[in-house]
């Protein structure tokens, strides 16, 4: 992350965290001026989900290094800022690589035989329900209270502050799912079929170039009820319009599931990469009510 900074200098690499264990939390911002609307993807919030890691900080570079050959996403960048956040569990990442592959919450030390909190049950939308629980033991573990956490306190600053949000994407694996909200509840948001429509057009969009057949569902029905999930949040509570998680290769029936080969960081970065230019292609219609929503903003990239 760090030889992002030094090595391309039209991303910017933020701490903007502590984890619990005391790792940096690191995000990359992208940003042409500084009162464009955000595109807020983030990844690695379980921590046995290598791909969704390699997939972004694959993302990450493709962007550093080529945007001024890629014409379309020069013209995202022009239009969006982009920040992402490649490992919101440093903690528990580490901890599956040197102890336990498939270790899923952070590393919080709970009770002298419990550890972890799924920081994606700890976001403040109706914390604790579906899906969650109070037992230190359970892999659902929601935490003592919402954003009792160091790494989702830290990550909800960094959303705060990163203005105005247009869309926040989650990434996960696996499934090859593109999750609509709601998770905690059945019942959806007015603008539902305009956030499925869209969906289908990346779903087709990924198909046409790689051949991976991705589905679209809402999150309490597709997958299962969960609550205090981040995307939830960020819809909801923090009103971002395009909220969407995705879950990555393989399929659910795929038996290698969270065990993917490194051969498959290269075609499910092509999905994803794909997935989010289709996605931002896509708001392009809604930028002008969320500029006009800021129009008092002054660049600070200008100032």
């Amino acid at each position: 992350m760090k030889e992002i900074n030094s090595s391309y200098p039209n991303a910017e690499v933020v701490i903007y965290g502590k984890s619990y264990e005391g790792r940096d939390l690191m995000a990359v911002k992208f940003y042409r001026n500084s009162c464009n609307p955000t595109i807020f993807v983030e990844a690695g919030i379980h921590a046995r989900e290598w791909i969704t890691l390699a997939v972004t900080l694959k993302i990450i570079k493709n962007i550093a290094k080529n945007s001024s050959q890629d014409e379309e996403m020069s013209k995202l960048l022009d239009l969006y800022n982009w920040v992402f956040v490649p490992l919101v569990n440093p903690d528990g990442y580490d901890f599956t690589h040197h102890k336990y592959r498939f270790w899923r919450k952070s590393r919080r030390i709970v009770t002298k035989n419990c550890t972890g909190v799924d920081l994606n049950r700890n976001f403040d939308i109706k914390w604790g329900t579906a899906d969650a629980s109070d037992d230190p033991c359970s892999e659902v573990y929601c935490g003592t209270a919402p954003f009792s956490e160091p790494e989702t306190q830290s990550l909800k600053t960094l959303i705060q502050d990163s203005g105005p949000l247009i869309s926040y994407i989650s990434l996960h694996s696996y499934a090859q799912l593109i999750i609509c909200p709601y998770s905690y509840t059945k019942k959806k948001p007015e603008d539902y079929a305009e956030l499925v429509k869209l969906a289908e057009n990346v779903t087709s969009a990924i198909y046409n170039a790689t051949r991976a057949q991705y589905t679209v569902g809402e999150g309490a029905r597709a997958l299962y009820a969960a609550s205090g999930c981040s995307t939830d949040w960020a819809k909801k509570e923090l009103g971002v319009k395009y909220s969407y998680a995705i879950e990555m290769r393989p399929t659910d029936k795929d038996s290698r599931g969270f065990i993917l080969p490194a051969s498959e960081i290269e075609p499910t970065f092509r999905d994803i990469f794909i997935a989010l230019k289709t996605f931002a292609n896509g708001f392009e219609r809604n930028l002008s009510y969320l500029r006009n929503g800021y129009k008092n903003c002054t660049d600070t990239k200008q100032a």
